[in-house]
């Protein structure tokens, strides 16, 4: 190891503690055995972690094959197909998605933590403001709200690549945005220069990507949290465009009425005298 550490350009040749480092994946699964206790507890902890995984895994999978074949396929492209023949693209739907979705994780874009928080900050950008300003406010139109989930999710999406796979254009696109210091926007001009003197070098590439990935941002926010700039603007999107096009049908209206009503039966009564 000491061996491979001098053949690093710019190394020492001294093995140090900052020269180790430990997946952030690998952690849970290795504590038990960082505090001595049996192996069946890391097999429980092992077996846990992929139990939560498939579970969450299964229902997301679920949900995005039956929406796509029921709102798109079933809605815009053959109203009149059966149920056996929706079921059977739900199901071919279910295994494209699952194929694709594996095929993405396998390039391991990022640790399963930032992944899910992405996931998350995507689903609030695209979903959240229409749902709630279509169950809330009357005015909302359906142009209204597929102009606010595809801004909101758009902006977000942008955020997320931008900041993660082209930091250095990201920051110097909006560097006025960015929460850099002086001697930080410094260091990134003379990292990008060494990385042009020698561009077939990788680690000139990887010094200068992982500087500009920490100072390619607006106001500081990291792109697990895109969906603070996202869910302001759908709002906004929603509820100017509202105003522009004509509003929903009577009908529409009722139904929304109707979601609004509880309808369950009470269990507790209270009995006055």
């Amino acid at each position: 190891m000491v061996a491979a550490c001098q053949k690093i350009a710019g190394h020492a040749g001294i093995l140090r503690f900052g020269d180790f480092a430990i997946q952030a994946d690998a952690i849970v699964i290795s504590t038990p055995e960082i505090a001595g206790l049996p192996y069946v507890v890391s097999g429980l902890v092992a077996a846990g972690g992929l139990a939560a995984a498939l579970s969450t895994a299964d229902g997301l999978l679920l949900a995005i094959a039956n929406a796509l074949s029921h709102d798109v396929y079933y809605k815009m492209i053959d109203k009149n197909a059966p149920t056996a023949r929706r079921l059977t693209i739900a199901r071919v739907l279910l295994v494209g998605v699952a194929v694709l979705a594996a095929y993405t994780a396998s390039f391991r874009p990022a640790d399963i933590v930032a992944m899910v928080a992405w996931a998350f900050s995507l689903a609030a950008a695209g979903i959240f403001p229409a749902l709630v300003m279509g169950i809330w406010w009357k005015r909302t139109s359906s142009v209204a709200a597929l102009a606010g989930m595809t801004v909101g999710f758009g902006l977000c999406l942008y955020y997320l690549v931008g900041t993660r796979y082209y930091a250095g254009s990201f920051y110097e696109t909006w560097s006025v945005l960015s929460s850099a210091t002086d001697a930080q926007a410094a260091r990134y001009a003379e990292l990008k220069a060494a990385w042009l003197a020698a561009p077939d070098s990788a680690a000139a590439w990887k010094a200068y990507d992982t500087f500009a990935q920490g100072i390619a941002n607006w106001f500081g926010v990291k792109n697990i949290s895109a969906g603070l700039f996202s869910l302001p603007l759908g709002f906004f999107i929603i509820w100017s465009v509202s105003l522009m096009t004509p509003g929903p049908t009577a009908e529409m209206r009722a139904f929304i009425d109707e979601i609004r009503r509880p309808r369950g039966r009470a269990i507790f009564q209270e009995k006055t005298s």
